[in-house]
């Protein structure tokens, strides 16, 4: 448990630089606050929902989280689009609305991908045990 404690504190740090450094960068691309908005997601998951993982329903935490990482990835993708937008204030935003916009419309579907995700997981868990 303290390993993966250290673990998440290391990713979450690397991250931090690296968003700072992506944050005075000119950058047009969604790639980036993509990855950025999985990484945070998978972060947040692992920290509430790593707890549940040891009990029964394991199958459905799986599933749950898998889904929950799916739909934060676009949530904070979004989020960290509208900050570096606010924070260049260009007359020519780095984001334009549309672009935010499109990610914001991927959130079913990445949610659903993720869900499918986690159910592979839960029946890989399955199988394992047996």
């Amino acid at each position: 448990m303290a390993m993966l404690r250290r673990f998440r504190r290391a990713v979450l740090s690397l991250c931090a630089v690296g968003l700072l450094i992506w944050m005075g960068v000119e950058d047009h691309s969604a790639a980036t606050p993509v990855v950025f908005g999985f990484i945070f997601s998978g972060l947040f998951i692992l920290h509430r929902d790593g707890r549940m993982l040891g009990h029964r329903s394991t199958e459905v935490a799986l599933i749950l989280a898998g889904s929950g990482i799916g739909l934060g990835t676009a949530l904070t993708a979004a989020l960290l689009m509208v900050i570096k937008t606010g924070w260049h204030a260009h007359l020519f935003p780095d984001f334009p609305p549309g672009m935010i916009l499109d990610v914001l419309a991927r959130a079913p579907w990445w949610g659903a991908a993720g869900a499918f995700v986690g159910l592979g997981a839960a029946l890989l868990a399955r199988w394992r045990r047996r």
